[in-house]
């Protein structure tokens, strides 16, 4: 996902520095070579994402990002697909004009959006052969439904069905192609689409947030701590309570890294004072632990009756859990 992140910004700031490019009189200097300008885009996609979530593991995100494929799958794609065409009317605009609004016939990075329902979209490739979209990573179904809703919004904005949907991926060169929905198909998710978007404005509205715990999904939420459900849910326990190693079956001396919820803590225990002992974790049983000074809540008459830590390292020792605060451990206290 990250490596696609980067791929797709470098095309965007090739497009932008190009000369008569979107960027306008603002734009900067464009690098001398795809890789220095890979390299510029990557130290800001990782500001960026570690603004967006103070918790990204950048290190674990850079060992997975790789300079050279991020060029050698650039250079593909700049082989492959036409010069840019002009960008359609802003999405405020293009909503009011609706579906009879013209479209480029080919080029890349095209910006489609209407207004009902209120989408939009940015489509790698169109040309005379359909719309095209390039993935970084591994074939998922998730890309047919991206390709479907490409179909729906070109549909929507020209009263046009494409001509063929098409993925390519770059790391082997393989080409998928998605079945063309039926204008039919395409009315019945359009009604879908609404159907959702009015549901999600009136929770909001109401301020209805309806938790859905999943494993993958709640596995980068910013706010799990805060989330009762996540909390009890059988469908995230992979991530609250260890399991056997997959080759050996043994627990001893192995690692994990988990979120736990300490309760009840050891009596006598005070803010502002290192918080250690033996306590209670749910889904293991009895731990050992210590949360130093820097960590605790500050001195007060309220004493939590809990700690919820994300990302706790938990070792096997002979008779007992031990509770390992990482660096990229937190903490949090209920009260």
């Amino acid at each position: 996902m990250v490596q696609g992140l980067l791929v797709h910004a470098v095309l965007d700031a090739l497009k932008r520095n190009r000369p008569g490019g979107p960027g306008g009189q603002e734009r900067t200097q464009a690098p001398e070579s795809p890789r220095a300008l890979a390299k510029q885009v990557m130290v800001r996609l990782l500001r960026d994402l570690m603004q967006e979530n103070p918790r990204s593991n950048l290190d674990w995100i850079r060992a997975r990002l790789s300079v050279d494929d991020c060029v050698n799958q650039v250079k593909h794609v700049i082989r492959r697909t036409r010069p840019p065409a002009p960008l359609p009317a802003p999405i405020d605009e293009a909503c009011v004009r609706g579906a009879t609004s013209s479209l480029p016939s080919s080029g890349s990075e095209v910006w489609v959006s209407v207004d009902t329902p209120p989408i939009a979209g940015r489509l790698d490739v169109v040309d005379e052969i359909g719309i095209l979209d390039y993935k970084t990573g591994e074939p998922s179904e998730a890309h047919h439904d991206q390709l479907r809703f490409y179909a729906l919004l070109w549909w929507l904005r020209t009263n046009q069905l494409p001509k063929s949907l098409r993925i390519e991926y770059l790391h082997s060169g393989e080409e998928a192609y998605v079945p063309v929905p039926s204008e039919g198909e395409l009315r019945e998710q359009a009604k879908a689409l609404v159907r959702e978007i009015e549901e999600i404005a009136s929770c909001l509205r109401d301020g209805r947030f309806e938790a859905r715990p999943n494993v993958k999904r709640c596995r980068h939420c910013p706010v799990r701590q805060l989330c009762e459900e996540y909390w009890r849910s059988e469908d995230t326990l992979a991530l609250r309570q260890p399991v056997p190693h997959e080759e050996t079956e043994e627990l001893l001396g192995l690692r994990h890294v988990l979120d736990i919820e300490l309760h009840p803590l050891p009596p006598g225990w005070k803010p502002g004072t290192p918080c250690a002992g033996r306590g209670e974790v749910a889904e293991i049983g009895p731990v050992q632990f210590a949360i130093d000074r820097s960590r605790v809540p500050s001195e007060s008459p309220r004493v939590p009756r809990a700690a919820r830590i994300l990302g706790a390292g938990l070792v096997k020792e002979p008779g007992d859990w031990r509770i390992v605060l990482l660096r990229s451990s937190e903490v949090f206290w209920l009260f």
